[in-house]
């Protein structure tokens, strides 16, 4: 994975749970010498289960998914995985930090899908990618990259952008775009191609969040009922 090149914004963000601080991620996304964009993410989590993890999410300017690089501590459980494209093959090889066996999973998909990851700034490459308008909807066949084993499989989503409305997050007031992340499980889900189950119906879930001209989530209101905000943020160029 390449090294960070020249800053394009930066941040913080804090997650709670019934008001309670469970967490933070501090992020910055650059721009790389060879004209791809890198989002970089330091994270720690408190609670359920304590966690820490080190991100690296290459793209290019074209915010097309590339590569990815994690390194992930959780419970005291160290575990570190690469992952990137070649073509439209998704290739993942996880290893422990200590003695164990290096694993490599290969997803043959029919294009380059975006990456699915517990960061808002996962969120935001997707976004850009989308350029949805007030009232639009969009399918979204993504890779999600499971915690804690850091194993990709493959997840369907529609976005829906539902208004444009003021907003006033710790980072300070922004003119936000509300939208709607709907994740739908079937059976058959982690496959690319699925087979037909009568005892197993789809079954949808919920992420509502905020977020700016740039894609940048500014708040995340997550089905189990934690709260993303953003607590700081610095844009050195504008996109």
């Amino acid at each position: 994975m390449p090294t960070r090149g020249q800053p394009i914004a930066e941040g913080m963000y804090a997650i709670t749970r019934k008001e309670t601080a469970i967490g933070r991620e501090t992020w910055q996304l650059a721009k790389m010498a060879h004209s791809g964009l890198l989002f970089t993410s330091t994270a720690e989590w408190t609670e359920a289960p304590p966690l820490r993890w080190n991100v690296k999410y290459e793209v290019t300017t074209h915010w097309i998914s590339e590569a990815l690089s994690v390194h992930l501590n959780t419970d005291g459980e160290e575990r570190a995985s690469e992952q990137h494209y070649e073509g439209t093959r998704y290739i993942s090889t996880t290893r422990p930090a200590g003695p164990g066996e290096e694993t490599t999973r290969i997803l043959e998909l029919s294009s380059r899908r975006p990456i699915e990851f517990p960061s808002p700034i996962f969120t935001a490459v997707t976004l850009v990618g989308l350029n949805l308008l007030v009232g639009q909807s969009q399918p979204v066949d993504a890779v999600r990259v499971k915690m804690p084993t850091l194993e990709p499989s493959l997840v369907k989503l529609v976005y829906t952008c539902l208004k444009e409305e003021k907003i006033e997050v710790p980072a300070g007031s922004f003119s936000a775009w509300h939208y709607v992340r709907t994740e739908i499980h079937e059976a058959g889900a982690g496959q690319e191609t699925q087979t037909s189950d009568t005892e197993s119906k789809p079954v949808s879930q919920e992420t509502h969040f905020w977020a700016d001209r740039h894609g940048i989530v500014l708040l995340e209101q997550r089905p189990d009922g934690d709260t993303v905000q953003l607590t700081r943020y610095r844009r050195m160029e504008h996109r």
